[in-house]
């Protein structure tokens, strides 16, 4: 990755280490804008088994061509623990200390959401007082171009030989079986990489040596077993079964979390010492104890982990663990929260896929509660205070319903207008959002009552009763200034309001889902960080300030999906805030929802587009508030290229013969529609003048590539057409929408033009003729939970397309006589890929290609089949007590 030097910082006083990275990658601007956002937060990784990351500089010369980008680093005394094995096998207490702090290091890191990704003996120094020092944490994810798709040939880090033919590249020889196939990896890679620098500690030897070149290594890692006999003899039981869990080909099988690496090195595992763990190759006979063993050490772990809690909450020892689902359990909760935690921290409820889910924390597998068919699915769970059942919102029929823990019968309690943002149930009843206010209903059903309404333009979400059961603790969000692509929580704040008052107190702004603990304590998110601040219950003051607890934990939609237990445990899914980090996926998409990730790398998409002619791709791509457009050619013939500059550029939108692409700027201080040749030649042209306090945006130009149709967006939502050959705007027939966009498209032989309204007071999709007079059709079907929006035409005009609600899209065929008839919809498998298709008030990130076959669409992490990494809800047991300290440590 660079070459190091010592250096000395002359504003600290500090003694540094300076890794400057080399040209091909400071010359890449993408590369080097996701280094510096990988770099804060690698530079909060505060750990004694850490080499810490202290900045990112700009090195360049002043009179040179170059650039020249360079990353400032702890230096750390002392000799690499390559060094220490070249000397022989390392006596076995020695090594287990030196895995417990590396493994201390990893739980630190992987509790952050960072992985290594290239740990090694040489990444690993061992100071002159015996501690253990991880370098390198995370670069090696930050120097990969695509971290979906990891080559060999572009490891960060090679051996002193270099690349001559005939060496060995350093990393290969401790690359996980996935990672070794360039496959996507996650925490579990490092749990590999662990296991390889534990056996060659205790043995001298490499793990997998396999010859002299990289696919002799690559192929003994995919192919064959360590020599298990030549672990010494003296090594106990319990570390050869944590390096046989660590080494598993089958990330599935493998240690699921570094921490209970620790837990195994500190204690052992007694339940699983009663099977004995052969060291013989491998056969049938040794893979069955082997699982059986597996099956033992992760059934003993949880079990007894939450044994000890329930019996001794009040002892001071934190325990982690991640809850491992299945494969094809994809936690979704269309925008709104998936899990929930029982109110003694024993139990996990969630929603996968469209189906609700309970599991107790010491067992092996969830437990089915209910299920749903594709029409809909469940969205907001939550426990009774007694544990014994679980409420949830229903999106086939938008209902509040509840049901037994363990599933069988579920009751109605209500009806509801549509999806809420947050329920939680007390003892008074179960609270939820209901456009914008907070309603309470009975816990045995009946006539929700308003307990706080919606004030201006602000939605209240997340409710929680406080114990004097007379003030409501909520999240506060402002819709009108949700305009920028940042995070929900720069637009929200943490409220509370008594029931008696008509006057909100705002406590914390710029935050999101908060949570009275019994500690004394408010928790809540902002930017996927999880905060908590003191609170004075009874003067509802915050009496301090905030100190950062979690890093990580996935936010989507404006929801944060965490939830903590009065006992303090805490449950929450790791990722991250999708709305600010980038973190996203370009993605092919067919009818069967099989999914083929575009080869580039992740970045905040939006507003994805092909070309009429099929050729590109142009897809916004945001930076903070701003955004650019960018063009990409699906042959691959070339690299993601930026077609604007200046200014915010959003909401790209092709000419008919794929020649331009119009899109809003606010390059000169409005937010107008400007055209650009899609090749990149010559000038921006403006092509409409918005009014002041109005935004034009560029939705569907005429298959004659005269008339672009646009929207208006102020006070209220028009539309209008801009005409190419007298460049002037006018309004397009009498369409208004004071509530939501219409999201215009023009049919291919343009003569219709689809789009959504709620005019009539119920959301629908009309199609009409392009000169504003004849008849006007209802194309979509009216039906209960149904929201109509983002229509769209099939190339040839025979269907069209329209998202009909929370993560459902539909095609109806169309037939044109004298006038337009339109089929029943037909559902599209697009699997559970949220943002891929929001709701009426977002941008329409998908689009259909030419033959009809595919879509072009946005997805998360983790939302696709094609990634290997099962999804987890990583759970803290006695959180409390760690919040204490952190807070004491303060």
């Amino acid at each position: 990755m660079g070459e190091v030097y010592r250096a000395l910082d002359t504003k600290l006083r500090r003694e540094v280490a300076i890794k400057i990275l080399p040209q091909p990658f400071a010359n890449d601007p993408h590369r080097i804008a996701r280094f510096q956002r990988e770099a804060e937060l690698l530079a909060t990784l505060n750990h004694p088994n850490i080499a810490a990351v202290y900045g990112v500089v700009d090195a360049s010369p002043s009179s040179s061509g170059h650039v020249t980008f360079a990353i400032v680093l702890e230096l750390v005394e002392g000799e690499t623990l390559a060094h220490r094995i070249v000397r022989g096998p390392i006596e076995v207490d020695e090594a287990v200390a030196i895995a417990r702090q590396v493994a201390d290091a990893l739980e630190a890191a992987h509790d952050r959401g960072v992985i290594h990704r290239d740990l090694k003996p040489a990444n690993i120094k061992i100071t002159p007082d015996g501690r253990a020092k991880v370098l390198d944490f995370g670069l090696a994810k930050m120097a990969d171009r695509d971290s979906s798709d990891v080559m060999i040939s572009e490891s960060p880090t090679i051996t002193l030989h270099g690349t001559n033919a005939g060496t060995i590249l350093g990393t290969a020889a401790y690359m996980s079986p996935e990672q070794a196939r360039g496959k996507a990896v996650d925490r579990r890679t490092d749990i590999w990489a662990f296991g390889c620098v534990l056996f060659e500690m205790l043995t001298g030897s490499r793990t997998f040596a396999g010859g002299e070149t990289v696919s002799d290594v690559v192929a003994s890692i995919l192919k064959t077993d360590p020599d298990w006999r030549s672990i010494p003899a003296n090594t106990p039981p319990h570390i050869r079964r944590l390096i046989v869990r660590c080494l598993q080909k089958d990330p599935q099988k493998r240690l699921p979390h570094i921490g209970l690496a620790r837990l195994e090195i500190d204690e052992g595992s007694t339940a699983a010492d009663a099977v004995p763990v052969s060291t013989a190759p491998s056969g049938s006979r040794w893979k069955r104890a082997l699982t059986v063993g597996a099956m033992l050490f992760a059934a003993g772990a949880l079990g007894a982990s939450a044994a000890w809690y329930v019996r001794q909450p009040a002892l001071p020892q934190i325990v982690r663990f991640p809850i491992v689902l299945d494969s094809d359990q994809v936690l979704t909760g269309q925008g709104r929260r998936p899990i929930a935690i029982s109110p003694d921290g024993t139990r996990i409820a969630f929603v996968a896929g469209r189906n609700l889910y309970s599991r107790s924390i010491s067992d092996i597998e969830a437990r089915l509660v209910a299920t749903f068919d594709d029409t809909g699915g469940v969205t907001n769970p939550t426990f009774s205070p007694d544990g014994r059942s679980i409420a949830y919102v229903s999106a086939t029929d938008f209902t509040l319903r509840k049901i037994a823990t363990d599933g069988g019968t579920s009751i109605t309690l209500c009806s509801l207008e549509a999806l809420p943002y947050g329920v939680s149930w007390d003892a008074l009843g179960i609270l939820f959002e209901a456009d914008g206010a907070i309603m309470r209903v009975s816990a045995d059903g009946g006539k929700p009552a308003t307990l706080i309404a919606r004030r201006s333009s602000d939605r209240l979400r997340s409710p929680q009763m406080l114990p004097d059961q007379q003030t409501v603790l909520f999240t506060a969000v402002d819709a009108i200034t949700n305009t920028k692509n940042v995070s929900t929580a720069d637009f929200s704040r943490i409220v509370v309001q008594s029931l008696n008052s008509s006057e909100p107190q705002v406590l914390i702004p710029s935050a999101m889902e908060g949570r009275y603990l019994p500690t004394g304590h408010l928790a809540y998110t902002s930017r996927g960080v999880l905060f908590v601040v003191p609170f004075d219950v009874k003067s509802l003051k915050v009496t301090g300030g905030p100190v950062p607890l979690v890093e990580g934990i996935r936010s989507d939609g404006g929801t944060a999906f965490y939830e903590v237990s009065p006992t303090g445990s805490l449950a929450y899914v790791p990722g991250t805030d999708v709305t600010v980090t980038g973190d996203q996926h370009l993605a092919l998409i067919d009818r069967t929802g099989k999914v083929d990730l575009l080869k580039l790398p992740p970045a905040t998409f939006r507003n994805p587009r092909f070309s009429p002619d099929g050729k590109q791709v142009a897809v916004e791509i945001r930076s903070g508030n701003e955004g650019n457009v960018w063009i990409y050619e699906l042959s691959g013939a070339s690299a993601l290229r930026r077609l604007t500059f200046g200014g915010s550029n959003r909401f790209p939108t092709w000419s008919a013969d794929s020649m331009r692409v119009a899109f809003q700027s606010d390059r000169d201080g409005d937010f107008a529609i400007f055209s650009q040749r899609a090749d990149g030649g010559g000038a921006a042209e403006r092509l409409t003048t918005p009014e002041k306090d109005v935004a034009h945006v560029p939705e569907s130009w005429s298959s004659n590539g005269h008339l672009l149709v646009a929207a208006t967006k102020g006070a209220e939502t028009t539309l209008l057409t801009y005409s190419a050959t007298d460049r002037t705007s006018r309004p397009f027939g009498s369409v208004r929408s004071s509530r939501q966009p219409t999201n215009a498209a023009f049919s291919p032989n343009g003569s219709w033009v689809a789009y959504q309204s709620n005019e009539t007071g119920t959301p629908a999709i009309y199609v009409q003729p392009f000169s504003a007079t004849g008849a006007r059709f209802l194309a979509s079907v009216e039906k209960s939970g149904d929201d109509p929006h983002h229509p769209l035409w099939s190339r040839d005009g025979s269907e069209l397309f329209y998202v009909a609600g929370p993560n459902r899209l539909v095609a109806t065929s169309v037939t044109e006589r004298s006038g337009l008839t339109f089929s029943n919809p037909v559902p599209i498998q697009i699997g559970n890929w949220r943002n891929t298709f929001g709701g009426p008030s977002t941008i329409r990130n998908y689009d259909v290609s030419l033959d009809g076959k595919h879509f072009v669409g946005v997805i998360s992490p983790g939302a696709t089949n094609s990634d290997p990494a099962s999804p987890q809800v990583h759970v803290v047991l006695n959180w409390f007590e760690e919040l204490r300290q952190r807070v004491a440590a303060r």
